[in-house]
């Protein structure tokens, strides 16, 4: 039996605001937490309800974390977005599919609040970089 899950394809990047517009993959990420984005619910009952009444509130972005591999090498996005903790940046998360002929492309582009970051040291295995992130307005699906 064979599966349709999806395995690896994914590409974390930063706009780094230039132009022309060039994007830079952050490295060796191993773990990616949830990216999207959800709806409250927002209560409309009024006096001539016959019963309780709900819309859908404004879209709010998920926090996420990603994990990585720590890299020392001169010029990593890695080092940028330590330097730029605190600030708003633009990210666009690829995801391909190429267990199918032609290769199927999803990019989700969204502005994030780079909320921080930590590292993880260790002696006896690999560092590694944990980046936490808040989703500010709406993800764009192309």
């Amino acid at each position: 039996m064979t599966t349709n899950a999806f395995l690896g394809g994914i590409v974390f990047e930063y706009n780094d605001q230039a132009s022309p517009e060039v994007w830079q993959s952050l490295e060796e990420i191993n773990d990616m937490g949830e990216v999207g984005e959800s709806t409250p619910l927002v209560q409309v009952t009024h006096f001539g309800s016959t019963s309780q009444e709900y819309i859908g509130g404004l879209a709010d972005g998920d926090e996420f974390s990603v994990s990585a591999n720590r890299v020392q090498t001169a010029g990593n996005v890695q080092d940028l977005l330590i330097g730029l903790k605190g600030l708003t940046r633009v990210f666009r998360l690829t995801h391909t599919d190429s267990s199918v002929s032609p290769n199927t492309v999803t990019i989700y582009t969204f502005s994030c609040v780079i909320l921080g970051w930590s590292l993880q040291a260790s002696i006896e295995d690999k560092n590694s970089v944990t980046f936490n992130f808040k989703i500010s307005g709406g993800v764009v699906l192309t």
